[in-house]
């Protein structure tokens, strides 16, 4: 528990324009599943793109790039944004 809470504090020092966030990349639906439902796809080479930046601790977004958000997200369109481009009303 110590270890969590001293990481929930030094990361609340990093400004929110040093963040990114993002969702792994879908491909469409997959069919629905028995006691399941409805999934969703993964686009398998995106999502392994992006999880090698990830994993190599390389950013997603361009230097210099400032996407915004889709509102509401585009279906298939997966935009990582920096932490300053979100925003709750």
């Amino acid at each position: 528990m110590k270890a969590l809470v001293a990481l929930a504090s030094a990361l609340s020092k990093v400004p929110a324009t040093r963040t990114e966030f993002a969702t792994v990349p879908i491909a469409g639906f997959n069919p629905p599943m028995k006691d399941v439902g409805s999934t969703l796809r993964w686009d398998a080479a995106k999502a392994k793109a992006m999880f090698t930046k990830v994993r190599e601790d390389r950013p997603l977004i361009a230097a210099g790039a400032e996407p915004k958000p889709g509102d509401p997200p585009l279906f298939g369109k997966d935009v990582p944004v920096r932490g300053n481009r979100l925003g709750c009303p």
